[in-house]
């Protein structure tokens, strides 16, 4: 009998994300995976039942390739519409056990990771699932999604120097790393997106996935008994680089991994540039050309109509382009802008001021016909 609470919406329990184990290690644990999948949508969802049950109670026709996958996802009832993401990966030196809550439009809900404390072999899988039992008996129910209301969504990726053999390794690093952002910024999940897709076309969900306004790219290297990060931040409309490489050390068996402080201050900077709160502002005066602090990542699109947010003496204009990093503009309280638009202004206007906030004109265009009618 599961223990979540009754509700309308439903959630799906993933087969397992195995980053960095071998085919041996993989083998050994298939049956006590399959258990542990099980648990957790006991804990999770209401009356579950695999999604190719479900499809059949529906008249759904599935290919044979279809049916292969949609027998080993688990789907039932929540509280909230969820992709439950079992993960078990290994660091080459450490095993980590976790669950990633990823919401329909793909971005990181919650994610914990335990550390297993035990080396995978035949005499060891009764400990092991004993282990990883408890651990499940010991995560929230129902899950506490992170904070949502980050302005930065970030995605993180291994660099192409990073794609060796021991690249299952480095994907785990990704999730610990992820596993320490998530609870200050959106992060849209690098695992299992294969398996999200699939069952949105099984069911017919519309729902897009959301774009990451920020990425991260890592390159982990392993030495003298410690982890060695390199991450590197860039803006994900032009895909140039913001600021330098960030580089710091860990033994990799943190309860959560730390985070370079440079890093930390330079993502809690584009939190705030990317806020929808505040609105672009001109820094930058060309003619009748204004440079704005904000740009597609924020929103704006080519020939939005914006209109100063002075009064009484508001002008108007329009989006005609946007710029990148190089301009090396900077907002009137010295903060970088990575990326902006250009906004052209109307003839006869008023000069524009420097620091000068610009909103969306509410006016329709084009202007119904005949005037008057709505």
């Amino acid at each position: 009998m599961s223990q979540a609470k009754a509700a309308n919406s439903s959630s799906y329990i993933t087969p397992w994300i195995t980053s960095g184990l071998d085919y041996d290690e993989i083998r050994l644990m298939k049956e006590t995976l399959s258990r542990l999948q099980q648990q957790v949508a006991t804990k999770y969802l209401n009356k579950w039942q695999t999604l190719e049950a479900l499809s059949k109670k529906k008249n759904k026709t599935l290919t044979m390739n279809q049916l292969r996958k949609a027998k080993n996802i688990l789907t039932g009832a929540s509280n909230s519409s969820m992709y439950y993401q079992p993960i078990l990966c290994s660091t080459g030196k450490s095993y980590f056990f976790g669950l990633n809550a990823v919401g329909e439009d793909g971005l990181m809900r919650s994610l914990v990771m335990n550390q297993v404390k035990v080396q995978i072999k035949k005499d060891h899988i009764e400990q092991i699932e004993s282990a990883l039992k408890k651990f499940i008996d010991s995560w929230e129910q129902p899950i506490q999604p992170s904070d949502q209301s980050s302005s930065l969504k970030l995605g993180l990726t291994l660099k192409r120097g990073s794609l060796s053999h021991d690249q299952g390794e480095l994907n785990c690093m990704n999730l610990r790393l992820a596993e320490s952002l998530h609870t200050s910024y959106r992060i849209s999940t690098s695992t299992g997106l294969e398996q999200i897709k699939f069952i949105q076309g099984i069911v017919g969900s519309r729902q897009s996935l959301s774009r990451v306004n920020r990425s991260l790219n890592t390159v982990w290297s392993y030495k003298d008994s410690k982890w060695n990060a390199k991450v590197s931040l860039s803006e994900s409309i032009f895909g140039n680089k913001i600021g330098p490489d960030y580089t710091w050390s860990m033994s990799g068996d943190e309860p959560r991994l730390p985070l370079d402080q440079g890093l930390n201050t330079v993502l809690t900077n584009e939190n705030a540039m990317l806020s929808e709160q505040t609105n672009p502002e001109v820094v930058k005066i060309l003619g009748a050309w204004a440079y704005l602090s904000k740009g597609r990542a924020w929103g704006l699109e080519l020939n939005d109509r914006l209109v100063s947010s002075s009064a009484p003496d508001a002008i108007k204009g329009h989006i005609v382009g946007f710029f990148g990093p190089k301009k090396n503009l900077r907002t009137t309280t010295g903060q970088p802008v990575h990326e902006g638009a250009i906004l052209y202004i109307r003839k006869g206007a008023r000069k524009i001021r420097m620091g000068e906030t610009w909103i969306f004109d509410q006016k329709t265009y084009p202007t119904p016909w005949p005037p008057g009618n709505k």
